[in-house]
């Protein structure tokens, strides 16, 4: 397979193709709008000034107290008491401490602060909603590198167009919008994509380890939320299984200094995550007086179908459901990946397909099963993005092994659909919340905004067509250019 582009073309393009889209996004919430962003802004702005455990916690409201800029506060509160889950400690300041600080209960209190202080450090500058939008341009800029990243992977040890079309699908809606938001998540999923593209990459071209990659996506992962190293563990698991223990052997042989160096940082980041989790007691439950203990067994099947859809979309809170034609116009170019996917697998790659589909299923209902008591439904499908991506991801894997790249009209058609499911996300949210807003926005400020936004989506979104279509096959592809290690068995 070659392609007419060079690396660093397909990392710009990518880059600024979801930068674009990532634009669209920011500009057509409000100020705060985001699932739990105003939790996610007070704790960077805690950590910014050299908090990172809270002060106990809060009476009225949930999570623990931190101090944070009163302006902050004051910008988000009208947000803050919309929602039927905060208390007054969430949303309203409990002390004032003095130089304009004040503190403010927020469930992110016990997160791991890597994130926060990157972010945070660099929206010192801004003041009130301003700080939310940047940190959301920078939260937006991070993921966007990460996925330019996984582009220029894929690239790497695809021998035709179908992999990079099956990283366009893995970025569904709801997984681009959680790039956009100040939070952690969103940049946690752009690394899944990574180490996908990666991990993968080991398979076919074991003479490249690609270790800055993998490592870099591994330890992301694992930073950015609390069950960032139980992902890790299963797609890793996943992707071990897609050749014979022998092959990896061998592959750690030949690559023993690299890898072992990667191994090592990685088990050091994983040691500090896990340290910070028993410090902070990130994961402690508390049960609920209710005495609702399990949740009943209608509820867990109705909550499977409804976080699959939300691996889509589900935005801008998580159980709000986008228009249905998004559903309908990403699940086009899914299913037909899919089903093409399985008609072209090996007998090794659908067994592994279905360890993967397994994992999908029953990790969420295992921990909402276990969390009931104090969670209640709490799940959403986007917490499982890291192994949703592997479908599509494996599906690509598969018709890559074919001698036959993508169509044109597969391609256009792919990339297509994908673009018109993200600019009417993006339409419909900057049309719905660009009125009476409660916090400050760009769409309800300037006449026209909403064309605007609609216009930043589709440029961005259609940008991947111009990679996707720069590979074709060669005239004759020798037995020789096959990977070293069999994989297909």
């Amino acid at each position: 397979m070659i392609s007419t582009l060079t690396p660093r073309r397909i990392f710009l393009l990518v880059l600024l193709a979801a930068l674009l889209v990532q634009a669209a996004w920011i500009l057509s919430m409000p100020a705060f709008r985001g699932i739990d962003e105003f939790d996610h802004v007070y704790k960077a702005e805690a950590v910014a000034h050299g908090q990172l455990l809270d002060e106990g916690a809060t009476s009225a409201g949930r999570g623990g107290l931190v101090k944070v800029p009163n302006d902050v506060v004051a910008a988000a509160s009208a947000q803050c008491d919309s929602y039927d889950y905060t208390g007054h400690d969430n949303c309203h300041p409990v002390d004032h401490v003095g130089s304009g600080m004040v503190t403010v209960a927020t469930a992110a209190s016990t997160y791991n602060p890597t994130y926060y202080a990157v972010v945070g450090l660099m929206a010192q500058p801004f003041s009130g909603a301003a700080t939310d939008f940047a940190l959301r341009a920078y939260t937006a800029v991070l993921a966007a590198l990460l996925l330019a990243w996984a582009a220029v992977v894929t690239s790497g040890w695809a021998r035709n167009g179908w992999p990079l079309l099956a990283l366009l699908v893995s970025a569904t809606p709801v997984l681009i919008y959680s790039t956009t938001v100040a939070s952690p998540n969103g940049v946690g999923y752009a690394a899944a994509c990574l180490l996908w593209a990666a991990g993968l990459g080991l398979v076919e071209q074991p003479g490249r380890p690609r270790v800055a990659a993998l490592t870099t996506a591994a330890v992301t992962m694992m930073v950015t939320h609390s069950t960032g190293l139980m992902w890790l563990a299963l797609v890793v698991a996943v992707i071990a299984l897609l050749q014979p223990l022998s092959s990896w052997r061998a592959l750690f042989r030949s690559s023993r200094r690299a890898l072992t160096g990667a191994g090592a940082i990685v088990g050091l980041s994983a040691a500090a995550c896990v340290a910070w989790i028993l410090l902070a007691k990130t994961n402690a439950l508390s049960p609920t007086t209710d005495g609702s203990i399990y949740p009943p067994l209608g509820q867990l099947a109705k909550g499977q179908f409804v976080w699959a859809l939300q691996t889509i979309a589900a935005f801008p809170i998580r159980n709000d459901a986008a228009p249905g034609i998004v559903y309908a116009l990403w699940l086009v170019p899914f299913v037909f990946l899919l089903f093409a996917g399985i008609r072209s697998a090996s007998s090794r790659l659908r067994r592994v397909a279905l360890v993967l589909l397994a994992f999908w299923v029953a990790v969420p209902l295992a921990l909402t099963f276990l969390a009931y008591a104090s969670e209640g439904l709490a799940w959403q499908g986007r917490y499982a993005l890291a192994l949703a991506v592997g479908f599509p991801a494996l599906a690509g894997l598969a018709l890559h092994r074919g001698t036959r790249g993508p169509r044109s009209v597969h391609t256009v058609a792919g990339v297509t659909l994908c673009a018109l499911a993200q600019t009417i996300s993006c339409v419909s949210i900057a049309w719905t919340e660009g009125s009476g807003s409660l916090s400050p926005t760009f769409v309800g400020s300037f006449p026209g905004a909403v064309v605007l936004v609609a216009a930043l989506a589709m440029t961005g979104a259609m940008l991947p067509m111009l990679v996707a279509r720069s590979y074709r096959l060669p005239v004759v592809e020798p037995v020789q250019s096959r990977p070293v290690v069999e994989v297909g068995t």
